[in-house]
């Protein structure tokens, strides 16, 4: 069995690190970065990087880089975009509606980034576990199963494919409509 990552952060952690005034570029990308992956389901990198957001669509729909060749069944994951993850979207999206990060142009670039100054936003956040770039998916999956989200709706938000080896699974779909609803009920506990 899996050992599970202890790397979520608590609704307080994270409400200071959504928080703290930055006034470095690099720091600023970095927290905006974590906290548009958290609005977003716990949104790879990679995924977050190359997904063409367009203003006037509120519907966030793709299939995880890191699964799109394995999953079998739906595999895509569909939500409205909350209006917390459109403030930062709006702040860096381009043209093609990709994000943009400053001189930040490749994704090893802005990997290397993320990494180097996540450690920093922790301290100023007084954020004493371990913080990564996969702490923004773990927190959100947390927090969705703390405030008593389904773990089936959990799951899609995140991009997991339904285990089949759950009976239930074979009965019950997911719909863009439960991830919403989930969406509002883990953001809300952040106000």
């Amino acid at each position: 069995m899996a050992r599970v990552r202890e790397l979520d952060l608590t609704i307080e952690e994270l409400k200071r690190l959504r928080d703290l005034s930055l006034r470095t570029h690099n720091l600023l990308y970095t927290r905006d970065i974590f906290m548009l992956s958290y609005y977003l389901g716990g949104m790879n990198l990679r995924d977050l990087l190359v997904y063409p957001f367009e203003e006037g669509n509120n519907v966030l729909r793709y299939t995880r880089h890191k699964t799109r060749e394995r999953k079998t069944g739906e595999s895509e994951t569909v939500f409205t975009i909350q209006p917390e993850a459109w403030t930062i979207i709006r702040k860096y999206m381009g043209a093609a509606g990709v994000l943009r990060f400053g001189r930040h142009d490749s994704y090893d670039n802005i990997y290397n980034m993320v990494y180097r100054h996540l450690p920093r936003l922790a301290q100023m956040a007084k954020i004493t576990s371990r913080l990564s770039y996969y702490s923004a998916r773990k927190s959100f999956a947390q927090h969705g199963y703390d405030a008593g989200v389904q773990m089936v709706t959990i799951e899609y938000c995140i991009g997991h494919s339904m285990k089949r080896n759950r009976p239930i699974c074979n009965y019950i779909r997911v719909m863009q409509s439960h991830a919403d609803v989930a969406l509002r009920r883990i953001f809300d506990r952040l106000l």
